[in-house]
Order: structure tokens, then sequence, then C-alpha cells
């Protein structure tokens, strides 16, 4: 018995792509970020784009395995300073900035708020994320999750590539075009791939660009 509540989204996410083109490029795909020049030599952690599948909107958010890793690592570092974290006055404002509405009226459309109250959490929380990366337990392998909305399908993917310009996106879109018409499979295309401190310590004493020991700098 079909779905649908899944199907009428399958028709929306349809519709929505006809009335609404992306603006693909050579390489079929529409990216949402710029490369900068250092990227050329650096490490790749995230990268968001869309593309065309059938009749309908694919839009993927990718991240390294690298990527997944620190932000356990966060989750961890946060776990263990958050005795340290102070409600009070974290969040004061100090100054408003507003804007004009009419001949009299006007509306705030920004604020400025001090976190020094919380200074010394932040910094335990730096000290505590550069410690767990180096020790933490923790393991990635690759994964990928999909999900349809009326705009199309959305996809989070994490592969260990490295993504340096168009023409590794362009890569990078089609193994993801692969992964969603069933032509292959993340076992198939890592086996037995895992991610961890191991992988996270030798890009950081190897001084690639994009991982220092300093590991806020990427943070």
């Amino acid at each position: 018995m079909k779905n649908l509540h899944a199907e009428q989204i399958r028709r929306r996410a349809k519709q929505y792509a006809r009335h609404h083109p992306l603006c693909a490029n050579q390489y079929g795909i529409q990216s949402y970020q710029l490369f900068e020049q250092d990227e050329v030599q650096s490490l790749s952690w995230w990268h968001d784009f869309s593309f065309v599948l059938n009749d309908y909107h694919v839009h993927v958010a990718w991240v390294h395995p690298r990527t997944a890793y620190r932000e356990k690592v966060r989750d961890e570092a946060r776990l263990k300073v958050a005795s340290l974290w102070s409600d009070e006055g974290s969040f004061n404002v100090v100054a408003t900035q507003y804007c004009r509405r009419g001949n009299s009226r006007k509306a705030a459309v920004l604020q400025t708020v001090d976190l020094s109250s919380n200074d010394r959490y932040y910094e335990a929380l730096f000290d505590e994320e550069e410690k767990l990366a180096r020790a933490s337990d923790a393991e990635v392998r690759p994964f990928i999750r999909t999900q349809w909305t009326t705009y199309g399908r959305s996809v989070d993917l994490c592969v260990p590539m490295e993504i340096h310009g168009m023409p590794d996106l362009g890569c990078l879109a089609r193994l993801a075009r692969r992964l969603l018409k069933r032509e292959t499979s993340l076992d198939h295309e890592y086996p037995e791939y895992v991610y961890s401190r191991t992988g996270w310590i030798e890009e950081e004493v190897a001084h690639v660009p994009g991982i220092l020991p300093n590991v806020r700098r990427v943070w």
C-alpha cells in the first residue's frame, strides 16, 4: 500500500523543481560556497550543493569524517566543562542598533551582547577540545541519511573526500547520485573505513594546512 503523505511530498518536490530551476554550472551542480585560494592545499571540512536527479532537486550537506569527529569531540568537551557555564549575565545586551520605521517609529535590528561572564567556560572548553581531539575514543564511519521535503530530497553525506575545487565537487556529486540510485554503496566504496583520533593526530603531526597543533584555529 502506498504512503499517500510521502507521495504528496514527492509530487510537491517535483513541482518545486519545475518552477524553481537550479543555477547549475558545467558540472550540473549548484554550489553554495566559493572556493578560496588557500583551500587548494588545505584539508576539507564541509560543503553544501544541489543537483537534479530525475525530476526533483537533491540538496546535499556533505562533511568529511574529520568534521563529524570534531563535532563528537566538541560534544564530549561540553559535557566535561558544563559546570563552568553561568546563566547570570551570559547574554547581557550592551548596545542596540535601531532602524527607522515610518515617520516616528523605530525597530531594533541588531543587538550586541556581552559574553565575558563566561570567558572561563570558553577557555576551558577550547582546552578540553584540544585534549580530547588527541585522546577521544570517538569513531566516525561514512554515512548517508536522506529525507524528502517539499523542496526536494535532503541528503546528509559523510565520506572521506578532499574538495579543493569544482572538479572535486563534481566527483562528490556523482558519488551522491550513484548512492541515491543504488548503483553503489558506502560499504563498497569505503570498506572498513573508520576515522578516529589516529587520523586526527596523523593529520596534525603532518602540519597539513587546515589542521595545526592549535586546534582552536579551525574550530
